[in-house]
């Protein structure tokens, strides 16, 4: 995600929470502007649209980063180059898997140089660069747990004023 993109994405956010906001003081217009409802109100819009920048602008921004240097790499190995350091740049989490996988093929090939009639042993770039290294770069359990921050934000709205 580029940098106007992401600012896009944090704008029409902010744009949604202010017209919430201003939906909901319109929708009680005949009492007075600053009450306790509204207050709450406000706090739980100001919290929910912070949970959004930060998913926007951390999570889904740093894999759209991640998502262009794999593709960026594979497309230098598809037309039979090496990928550069760069394509692994978007986190130091995948550049280490890349430099392991690396370090790796080179110890496997220094192997088969060394000892030619010995196993043939395989190295796969999957076994360092998978889904659980790419959930962990986009802090995917902070990700998925925004949709019951969300809920219950939204059952406290709504059901909390009653206890009041």
């Amino acid at each position: 995600m580029n940098r106007k993109t992401s600012a896009a994405s944090c704008f029409f956010t902010l744009c949604i929470s202010l017209c919430l906001l201003l939906f909901t003081l319109y929708a009680r217009s005949g009492q007075a502007l600053f009450t306790a409802e509204n207050l709450i109100n406000f706090i739980f819009l100001t919290i929910m649209t912070v949970l959004m920048l930060f998913v926007i602008g951390i999570s889904i921004g740093k894999m759209r980063r991640v998502i262009h240097g794999l593709q960026s790499a594979n497309n230098r190995i598809e037309l039979g180059d090496k990928p550069r350091k760069a394509d692994f740049a978007a986190s130091p989490e995948l550049q280490e898997a890349h430099e392991k996988y690396r370090t790796e093929l080179y110890d496997l090939k220094r192997i088969r140089r060394d000892a030619p009639d010995s196993e043939t042993v395989s190295c796969d770039i999957e076994d360092f660069i998978n889904s659980d290294l790419l959930d962990h770069i986009i802090r995917k359990p902070v990700c998925d747990s925004v949709s019951g921050f969300m809920t219950g934000f939204g059952m406290l709205g709504t059901f909390g004023r009653f206890s009041a």
